[in-house]
């Protein structure tokens, strides 16, 4: 294993680690159960097998579509020719991979409006907003690799925000719109993973090549 893998391996080694501990510490001193912190929610609860499957899928992509381009990002060599795409490969692993972290701690749904008293509104709005600046700035190379699939993916993930947006100010209200809210989700995030994964796969393939 060569030195700068070694040390990247020891600190996600070291970061796998301290997460148990936290999480351990965090358990022991609020008293809260240690199967209520590490189990699978479903084996704990008495609901179906299937609760929440579609969310569980799309957490699945959202992963793969941020550890895909920090994967690309940290095998690609360091050149002036590539600083540009690094930079939309990492600013991609780190703006996504805070949006997968909102997923699974339900930072927007229930942190921010429960917790903080930041209206769900506001936070939509700015996610939105972040997301423009995010497009505008890598604008460039996004119009010219795979634009299609980036559109279809930011649409889909728009019409889920437009929806949140909707159901908050109760213009929607029927149950309909849990698989109209979560089913663009969902192909938002697919197609993100796609356009990522395909992106990515050029850039190696073309790296390979050149140098």
């Amino acid at each position: 294993m060569k030195t700068i893998g070694l040390k990247l391996f020891t600190i996600l080694e070291l970061l796998a680690v301290l997460l148990v501990f936290l999480i351990g510490l965090i358990g022991f001193v609020f008293e809260i159960p240690f199967p209520d912190l590490t189990a699978n929610p479903i084996s704990r609860i008495e609901v179906p097998f299937y609760q929440g499957i579609l969310q569980r899928f799309g957490t699945i992509f959202w992963g793969g579509a941020v550890l895909v381009p920090l994967f690309t990002y940290y095998n690609l060599k360091t050149s002036e020719n590539l600083l540009e795409t690094r930079k939309f490969l990492l600013s991609s692993g780190i703006f996504f991979g805070y949006f997968l972290i909102d997923e699974l701690l339900l930072i927007h749904n229930y942190i921010f409006p429960k917790v903080l008293n930041i209206q769900q509104l506001l936070i939509l709005v700015v996610y939105a907003v972040l997301t423009l600046i995010f497009v505008l700035r890598f604008r460039s190379i996004i119009k010219n690799n795979f634009l299609w699939l980036f559109v279809i993916a930011i649409s889909f993930l728009g019409l889920s925000v437009l929806v949140d947006i909707l159901s908050y100010l109760k213009v929607i209200r029927f149950s309909f719109r849990y698989i109209l809210d979560d089913g663009a989700k969902f192909l938002g995030i697919f197609n993100l993973f796609v356009y990522y994964f395909f992106y990515c796969k050029d850039l190696v393939i073309n790296y390979r090549y050149y140098y």
